[in-house]
């Protein structure tokens, strides 16, 4: 019942995302291009309860639009114990 915060539901979001539930974490996804998702999402973090999540895992792609979305403000509002 880890709560975990996917960032990114592509190919590998999905999977991971479909992966983690059935082994029974609370999955919240995050990801400001999505529409639809079979999972709680939020479009930034900025929305979300982050302090929940304890386990944060990166499947976007790195570019110029996602570069300074984990930034010091990203680790500010984190539960001290994330991995």
């Amino acid at each position: 019942d880890l709560p975990v915060w996917i960032f990114g539901y592509g190919h590998v979001g999905k999977i991971l995302a479909k992966t983690l539930t059935a082994l029974g974490s609370q999955v919240t996804i995050v990801d400001p291009y999505i529409e639809e998702c079979p999972y709680r999402w939020v479009k930034t973090w900025q929305e979300g309860k982050l302090k929940q999540a304890r386990a944060v895992i990166l499947t976007m792609s790195l570019n110029k639009s996602s570069q300074r979305m984990l930034d010091y403000r990203f680790f500010e509002n984190v539960h001290p114990e994330l991995i």
